[in-house]
Order: structure tokens, then sequence, then C-alpha cells
């Protein structure tokens, strides 16, 4: 996304994905992974983002990259291997980590520990630098539980991170953000004026242990599409939160959910 766009590429917009793409290709960069796989592939190949018919994967491996698509690709790696690196694990974004189906896409841990031992045979050294981009999504989100397991997967990577450096002692870490994302200190039902040790932090924190999917799994799944009361009884079995919604605050979450107004209008009437 945006921040690993601005090391690899020059662009007038972050949307321009497809062109972020193609030059992140063209730079020739050592190890690349993560998600934005529809966005290598030509008009004519299912799942694909491009409107244009550049195959980028077949030039990537025309460029020698080994290609890698699940987390068995990834953890089946030679670490002894020098060919660069392409691991593009999902069509668009990486699924948030409370989501992640760990035989499918690896962890951020994962990727950090691999990119660093590919990178690790450089003889001048290297530069690495890894987001944990989702993090900004569920704060935008308000999804405070998929933003908490976020946030240990990101430290997690660190750990690696630090791993390595207590190795290979001539190693820099910087470890920064670009800004932050729904103001969580002004949310005083779970952090607020609390402090990290107090009876209400910690009961919060045990609720959000419970929950199971982040919003944006919850609002992908079908059955919201075709009976908007299983929207309540959907809500309870992912956070163990009973949910008693007036109409039309009903109305308003379907309308989130489908992106329309059609609920309100023609199954629950006008509120």
């Amino acid at each position: 996304h945006a921040t690993p766009a601005a090391f690899a590429s020059h662009t007038a917009h972050r949307e321009n994905e497809s062109e972020i793409a193609a030059q992140m290709l063209a730079q020739g960069i050592q190890v690349l992974m993560g998600g934005g796989a529809g966005y290598w592939l030509p008009a004519a190949a299912p799942g694909r983002l491009r409107a244009d018919e550049r195959d980028l994967l077949r030039e990537a491996g025309e460029r020698n990259y080994t290609l890698l698509s699940s987390a068995a690709d990834l953890r089946g790696l030679d670490p002894s291997a020098g060919s660069p690196l392409l691991g593009l694990f999902n069509r668009k974004h990486m699924n948030f980590e409370i989501d992640r189906n760990p035989q499918v896409e690896p962890s951020l841990a994962e990727m950090t520990t691999s990119a660093l031992n590919r990178l690790h045979q450089a003889p001048d050294g290297f530069f690495l630098m890894v987001e944990g981009g989702r993090i900004d999504h569920a704060a935008h989100e308000n999804d405070l539980a998929a933003l908490l397991h976020e946030i240990l997967a990101f430290d997690e990577a660190v750990g690696c991170a630090l791993d390595y450096q207590a190795e290979v002692n001539d190693t820099l870490i910087i470890i920064t953000a670009d800004h932050e994302t729904a103001g969580l200190v002004h949310s005083p039902n779970y952090f607020g004026e609390q402090s990290p040790g107090s009876r209400q932090s910690h009961q919060s924190l045990s609720h959000l242990a419970q929950v199971t999917a982040s919003f944006e799994a919850m609002l992908a799944l079908p059955q919201q599409n075709h009976d908007p009361f299983l929207l309540q009884k959907m809500f309870y079995q992912h956070t163990g939160i009973p949910l008693d919604l007036l109409r039309a605050e009903m109305a308003l979450s379907i309308e989130a959910a489908n992106g329309s107004y059609y609920w309100e209008q023609n199954i629950l009437g006008k509120t």
C-alpha cells in the first residue's frame, strides 16, 4: 500500500496500484511480499485487478524471481537460495490477523524472518522495510479487537528483527508510525483514563479476547444479505456481545453492510 509504494515507486496517487506493481518489478527489488496479487495479473486472468494485458507474474519469472502464493510455499523455501523472492498471498489486502488462515497466508513475522534470511546473504548489507499496514485499516474501521491482533502481529515481527540484530550486531532497527487513527486514548469505555492494570481495562481486554472475527469478515458473510435480523445473531456468535437494536439502528447497520439504502427502504420501511 502507500508506505511500501513510497519506497519503490513514483506515481501521482496511491490508488494507481497496477502502475505501482509494475514499477516495483522494474526496480529489481530482492524481496517483495504481501497482498495485491490481482495487480500482477493480466486483464484476461481470473482474479485480475489490472485493466491491461501485462502479466507481471510471467515477467517476474523471466527475471528469475521465486514466486510464492501460499504459506506452505514460504515455509518450504531453501534459505540458502539466492534468487529474488516475490510472495503474493492474497488477491487484494492480506486478511486481518484475527481472520488469517495460517495454512493459506503467512504471518508478518514469518515474512520478516524469511526476508531477513534471504537478504542476510547480501555482501554489501541491505535495507528492509516491513509494514504492519492493517493496523491503520482496523483503526479506521473502529475495530478494536482486530486492531489489537494487528498490533500484536507487528510486535512479533519486531521481535524477529530484534532476534536477527542479536546475531548480526551491526544491524540498525528503526520502528516508527506515520500517523495515528481513531483516537484510542479518547475511548474511555476501553482505556481512557484507566491505568493498564485497572480492573476496567482488564475487563475490556477480556471482552476483546472473545472476539473471533473482524468487522470486515463479519460484513462479508452472506447471511445478512437475505435476513437483516441475522445480523444480531451473527454479531453475538463472533463477539459474545448481545445486540438489541432499535428499528432505525438495524436499518443503518444493514445500509452499512450493503452499501445502499435498499434494506431500509424496501425491507424495513422508512424510519
